[in-house]
């Protein structure tokens, strides 16, 4: 879906969602472009997909979408290894940690 159209395209809460989707995506992006003389700055470019070239997204109200867990997931404690590499030069052992 082209971003730019949203206003002609939607209606209702899609619109509204696809507009708040928007401000999000693009909050603290820029653009600083002058096409005049083909210079482009710009901080993202945003790209709002809905469903698959080849599959169009269907809406089924029957489906309900898996509840986001809100526990912070374990995290697994290593020791870090120490590196250590040795290699002789002159007839002396070098050992770099």
């Amino acid at each position: 879906m082209n971003e730019h159209y949203i206003h002609n395209s939607f209606t209702g809460e899609a619109k509204e969602f696809l507009l708040k989707l928007k401000d999000i995506m693009m909050e603290g992006n820029w653009n600083n472009s002058d096409p005049m003389t083909d210079y482009f700055d710009v901080g993202w470019y945003i790209d709002i997909c809905i469903g698959k070239w080849d599959r169009p997204y269907k809406y089924d109200p029957s489906i309900k979408p898996k509840a986001l867990s809100t526990e912070p997931k374990p995290v697994k404690k290593r020791e870090p290894k120490p590196i250590v590499k040795s290699f002789e030069s002159n007839n002396r052992v070098l050992v770099a940690i």
